[in-house]
């Protein structure tokens, strides 16, 4: 059996480099980057067969404006080839701040587990706060 190889999807959040990718590269295996919005066009089944693993550490689906964050919806391409992906058995992981991505998509919040929201939002005919954070906290 070969050693594993990953495919590390990134951006829509900023993140310290460096140690991400050090940390990738002690790793077994081998990975290849992308960053969105690139990924997005990519992700399907065929595409994405030589990759035993997908690893999401990206934000898709929010555009910060200055009088708040929009939400546009996934194509329906992509969404279809996601949803293949996962009918087809590929392995994903979803790392720190992916869990903000593609909010307006409530499928994909289903997929992955849970959802940050930036904002308050209805979701599931739920009026639902927004999820609040702190930085700097020791």
């Amino acid at each position: 059996m070969s050693d594993p190889h990953f495919l590390v999807i990134t951006k829509g959040h900023p993140f310290e480099k460096g140690p991400f990718f050090e940390m990738l590269d002690r790793l077994d295996g081998q990975y290849t980057h992308v960053e969105q919005p690139l990924a997005a066009s990519i992700l399907g089944p065929e595409l994405m067969r030589p990759y035993d693993c997908l690893v999401f550490y990206d934000m898709p689906g929010i555009n910060f404006e200055s009088g708040g964050p929009i939400y546009p919806e996934p194509s329906q391409g992509f969404k279809t080839q996601f949803l293949a992906l996962l009918k087809a058995g590929k392995g994903m992981v979803f790392l720190h701040h992916a869990i903000a991505g593609w909010p307006s998509w409530p499928e994909y919040r289903r997929i992955i587990g849970g959802q940050f929201l930036y904002t308050a939002r209805k979701i599931d005919a739920i009026e639902v706060q927004d999820s609040g954070y702190r930085h700097n906290v020791r």
